[in-house]
Parts: structure tokens; C-alpha cells; sequence
């Protein structure tokens, strides 16, 4: 019998390794790992439609037309979008940082991002930026090749996609079950953004994760990989993952 299959979206400016530590403990499921426009080697310009039909396509051609989807930060609002526009294809799915809300200085991000652009690589600042999300050490030379590689139009492209980023009309009619995850060390917009889809999508249930920040897939991937698996098959989810309240 074939091995369900689970797509994993990851979170804009990094690529597909960012999942290896939760995949590989996800054993008895056919993993697939697609890199979204504008990272790891895919030269299709971003835009949320671009990535859905691209996902959309991966699940039809290498899935057989259905998948369990498992999304983070830009991924999870890929998931989401995907769900509202191709709900068929999804069988179960756990989206984690998904920003739904608008950000008071979201005009700014990409005319300061261009300012200090040729900062970008500044291995003291790309330090800082991997201390603040609390990841193991080991991660942080995949973590500085993602800070080298990303252009500033695909920056642009990407933080344009996601601070703009609001519930999809077609989301308030999801029946697929979805849980929607956020960190409890994550910004209050993020969790505030859970709050949202789980209000205005009655088939959608919420949970955080205590102690973790926003990359817990890499910060505790047997926990993010117990949740998945969980949330698939059913069962109770782990300790320290709690409804939403």
C-alpha cells in the first residue's frame, strides 16, 4: 500500500531544509519537500497564486491529486491559500505563523530592506538575526546561504506577498481539517492572526505551542513532527500543545 503523502511549505527566506530534522522523523509518510518560488533554485518569481498552482501541481503529478499539507510563516500562507482555492487536494493540514493581520510599519520593510541591503550577508547582523530565533548551532551555516543567496526582488516579491496577506474568501468555507499553530513566543500579531482564521473558519482549530518561537520546526522538530503526525492520524496532540483560548 502506498505511504500517505505530506507536502511541507517552508517559511519565505529560507528553502527545503529547513523541514529535514521533522521529515526525517516522520517515517511510514512520503515526505515531499518543494522549494517556493524565488528560493532554492526555483527562478519562478514569487507570487501567492505562482506558488499554489506550482503546490497544486506537485500534489496532482506526484501525489495522486491528494495530500496532507504542513506549512510555516510564507508556507502557511501558501497552505491556506491553497486550501481556499484547491480544497480537494488537501486531505489534513497544520499551518504554523501564518499572518493574516496587517502590520502597522508593513509599508516600510521593503524601502528599508532596500537601505540596508548591502548589509545583508554582514555575517554579525545574519548572527543576530539566527540568535533571535533560538535555533541549534548547527543550522546556522544552511541559515547564512539562504542570507547570500536571496536578490533583493525576490525579497521585494516575498515581503510583499506576505505582509499583504489576508484571509482568502474562499478559507471561510475550509471543511478540510486544519490546525492552525502559532509559537507562544511569537509576535502577538502572529498568535493574534490564529485567533482570526480560527474565528471566522468554523472548520479550523487552533492551538499554541508553549516555549517556542516561530521556527519550531527547527527549534523542536520531534514535537513539530509529533503534532503532525497527531494531527493526521487523529489522535491527541502532545503535551505543551494547547487549544487556542
Amino acid at each position: 500500500m502506498n505511504a500517505p503523502s505530506i507536502v511541507f511549505l517552508h517559511g519565505g527566506g529560507t528553502g527545503p531544509w529547513s523541514w529535514g530534522p521533522v521529515v526525517e522523523r516522520l517515517t511510514g509518510f512520503r515526505c515531499l519537500v518543494p522549494a517556493l518560488p524565488d528560493h532554492g533554485g526555483n527562478r519562478t518569481p514569487f507570487s501567492m497564486r505562482a506558488a499554489v498552482n506550482e503546490v497544486a501541481e506537485l500534489i496532482r503529478q506526484e501525489a495522486g491529486g491528494r495530500a496532507h499539507v504542513v506549512g510555516l510563516s510564507l508556507g502557511g500562507q501558501v497552505g491556506l491559500a491553497l486550501l481556499a482555492a484547491h480544497p480537494s487536494l488537501v486531505a489534513r493540514a497544520v499551518l504554523s505563523g501564518v499572518l493574516v493581520r496587517r502590520m502597522l510599519m508593513a509599508p516600510l520593510v521593503v524601502p528599508f530592506g532596500w537601505l540596508v541591503w548591502p548589509l545583508k550577508a554582514w555575517e554579525p547582523g545574519v548572527k543576530a538575526s539566527f540568535a533571535r530565533l533560538e535555533l541549534p548551532a548547527e543550522h546556522y551555516p544552511a541559515f547564512l546561504g539562504d542570507a547570500r543567496a536571496l536578490t533583493f526582488p525576490a525579497f521585494r516579491r516575498m515581503m510583499t506577498a506576505n505582509l499583504g496577506f489576508r484571509l482568502p474568501e474562499g478559507a471561510k468555507r475550509i471543511e478540510t481539517p486544519t490546525l492552525v499553530v502559532a509559537g507562544a513566543k511569537e509576535p502577538g500579531i502572529v498568535r493574534a492572526s490564529a485567533r482570526d482564521i480560527v474565528a471566522r473558519c468554523p472548520g479550523v482549530r487552533g492551538a499554541i505551542v508553549a516555549g517556542m518561537g516561530h521556527a519550531w520546526n527547527l527549534q523542536a522538530p520531534a514535537l513539530f513532527a509529533d503534532t503532525v503526525r497527531a494531527w493526521i492520524e487523529g489522535a491527541a496532540l502532545p503535551a505543551g500543545v494547547v487549544a487556542l483560548t
